[in-house]
């Protein structure tokens, strides 16, 4: 589905602008670039969802996407990122484009 970046940045702002946020965060920033609600359905439902760990959506040339434990190392989370064997393409996207939202200190 194409979507105009004018939307993309209005459904970007309305997620952005929370003061907390839920592990479906993924799904709603999924959504909010475009991507198909049957695509997402089968991602959350894990037929697309490639990823090892709970918790964890990896769905190859669309995204990784992985909580950590609160006062984890993000330094060493994303290196671990970058070793993890499922990620082999994706490391340049990985290099370019980690997002991290902090819950906990977020409006603070």
């Amino acid at each position: 589905m194409k979507i105009a970046l004018q939307q993309v940045q209005a459904n970007i702002g309305d997620i952005a602008n929370r003061h907390e946020y839920s592990a479906d965060v993924i799904y709603e920033l999924l959504a909010a670039y475009g991507r198909s609600k049957s695509a997402i359905t089968q991602l959350r439902e894990g037929h697309l969802n490639k990823a090892e760990d709970a918790g964890a959506v990896l769905q190859k040339d669309v995204v990784y996407f992985k909580t950590f434990a609160a006062g984890a190392s993000l330094e060493h989370e994303v290196s671990e990122l970058y070793e993890d064997p499922l990620t082999p393409a994706e490391k340049q996207a990985i290099d370019e484009q980690v997002i991290i939202i902090d819950p906990i200190t977020r409006g603070k």
